[in-house]
């Protein structure tokens, strides 16, 4: 993008025209919070959406006050983590799930390189969370 392009990307932020969203480079996911939503998308396109009273993802429909808490989790073996909802009922639903390759072939895999390659589930959950009015747990 040349200098002209760069400025009028400046003055549309500037007048809020658009929102900036965020990324995790060593994750699938990128989102959008603000105040009255949280979106969510994967190569595929969006996956989540929380907005008006619910969330939608994974061709579930939860209602927002249905949430007791929102939970970054992961496995025991490192392999799967991701994002996951409490309902008041006991039911825990996963929204966001990602399984990495290296965890599962890497002999060495620590938790430091779990921590480097799984940032964007305590972003996204406590994003949803607050977006919820919900609990915010990080168990990775």
């Amino acid at each position: 993008m040349g200098r002209c392009g760069l400025r009028e990307l400046a003055w549309l932020s500037w007048r809020g025209d658009f929102a900036i969203g965020e990324h995790d480079e060593a994750g699938p996911y990128r989102w959008l919070e603000g105040d009255e939503a949280v979106t969510v998308w994967s190569d595929e396109g969006r996956v989540l959406l929380a907005s008006g009273g619910a969330i939608e993802a994974g061709g579930r429909r939860l209602l927002r006050e249905s949430l007791v808490r929102v939970v970054a989790f992961v496995a025991d073996d490192f392999i799967a983590r991701g994002v996951r909802a409490e309902l008041a009922d006991g039911e825990a639903v996963d929204l966001l799930v990602s399984w990495s390759n290296e965890a599962a072939a890497m002999i060495g895999y620590t938790r430091n390189d779990l921590l480097c390659d799984s940032g964007w589930a305590p972003a996204i959950a406590g994003a949803l969370a607050t977006w919820a009015g919900c609990a915010y747990e990080d168990r990775i």
